[in-house]
């Protein structure tokens, strides 16, 4: 016999915001101030959180919806070809964010995140898009994480 509170142990992963819809278009108008970038054919794009605007110098954030900035990282032949940082507007919120976030690399074309942590409905849109999904090591920086994943050449 199976006791009808359980079922919430099964679905919830979250605190329960996901479900309410003024939150989640909240959470998609936010990710609509994120910019949107153009990709060249031979280029890989990574996308990642950071904890410092410090470029290939920032600390990797473990999760990507809340992380205080996101990178776009465009790399051709082991070298940087572009490179965004913009503070993350969807940092604070509740509810939907990861959902809008992943939207938001769909739409930049992203070929791989890095995060340590997603949420279940952002990892599977991200996954039936083939976007691959990086882990960051504790402290390392994009440089380091891109040169781990051998995208950026170690002279770089």
């Amino acid at each position: 016999m199976t006791e009808p509170h359980h079922a919430h142990h099964i679905h919830g992963h979250g605190k329960g915001h996901g479900r309410n819809p003024e939150v989640i278009l909240r959470a998609i108008e936010a990710a609509k101030t994120l910019p949107r970038k153009p990709k060249l054919g031979n280029t890989v794009r990574v996308c990642a959180g950071l904890e410092e605007p410090l470029g290939l110098d920032s600390r990797v954030s473990w999760g990507l919806t809340h992380a205080p900035y996101l990178a776009l990282v465009d790399i051709a032949g082991g070298r940087i070809t572009g490179l965004e940082t913009v503070p993350n507007p969807l940092a604070e919120m509740r509810g939907g964010v990861g959902v809008a976030i992943a939207r938001w690399v769909i739409d930049n074309n992203v070929d791989i995140v890095v995060a340590g942590k997603l949420g279940r409905h952002a990892l599977e849109a991200l996954n039936a898009k083939g976007v691959r999904i990086a882990q960051p090591l504790p402290g390392e920086t994009l440089r380091q994480t891109l040169q781990r994943l051998r995208l950026l050449d170690t002279r770089q």
